[in-house]
């Protein structure tokens, strides 16, 4: 939704995207249709309260124990390596979709209604790769498809833009939206696979 309108409402056309009041108006519109979401989701399960779990015991957390358990934490070399490569990863890529607008109007020269497609190509990479998910988990040792899946979401970022620095993607058309939409479409299976394999690897 947040896609829709940016690209196709309230930043449509050329020079919308650089239109700092175009802004505003779209923020306060994801921020009304955030809150319309919330609203509806809450009072939707209210009359299914009485059936959440009653906890029985209270455990009242003290500093002491919080640094104990942190301790054992910080002794476990697994944890240690899950927790600094998701960091990375995310560290990463919040600098990725700090760049991407940028990357998309300067770097590939892409057309508005050419950037649109992108994002939503990924995110129907995100939905799909759940099944993808679950038959490769079902195959395979969770840190194996960890690891497949990094090593392939990481090729696809950068693939594209070394071949438009090496002149084979040089003119912007079909070729360029084919290829960023390939992309990002197997940018949301591998981010699928990555982040579930992920949250199983913590849980164990």
């Amino acid at each position: 939704a947040a896609v829709v309108l940016g690209y196709r409402v309230f930043m449509a056309g050329e020079e919308r995207l650089l239109d700092r009041a175009a802004y505003a108006g779209f923020g306060w519109t994801c921020a009304g249709l955030a809150l319309a979401v919330m609203v509806l989701c809450t009072f939707g399960t209210w009359r299914l309260r009485h059936r959440m779990h009653q906890v029985e015991q209270v455990r009242h957390p003290d500093l002491r124990g919080f640094a104990r358990e942190l301790g054992d934490v910080v002794r476990s070399r697994s944890f240690l390596i899950l927790f600094f490569t998701i960091l990375v990863f995310w560290t990463s890529q919040g600098a990725h979709a700090s760049l991407t607008l940028h990357a998309y109007k300067y770097f590939w020269e892409l057309p508005t209604s050419a950037m649109s497609l992108v994002p939503i190509t990924a995110s129907i990479g995100l939905a799909t790769g759940i099944p993808v998910a679950m038959l490769l988990l079902s195959r395979f040792e969770k840190g194996a498809v960890c690891n497949a899946a990094l090593a392939v979401f990481c090729a696809v970022q950068f693939i594209p833009v070394t071949l438009r620095l090496a002149g084979v993607l040089t003119e912007t058309g079909p070729l360029v939206y084919a290829v960023l939409n390939a992309a990002a479409l197997l940018s949301g299976w591998t981010m699928a696979c990555v982040t579930i394999a992920f949250g199983a690897m913590m849980a164990d």
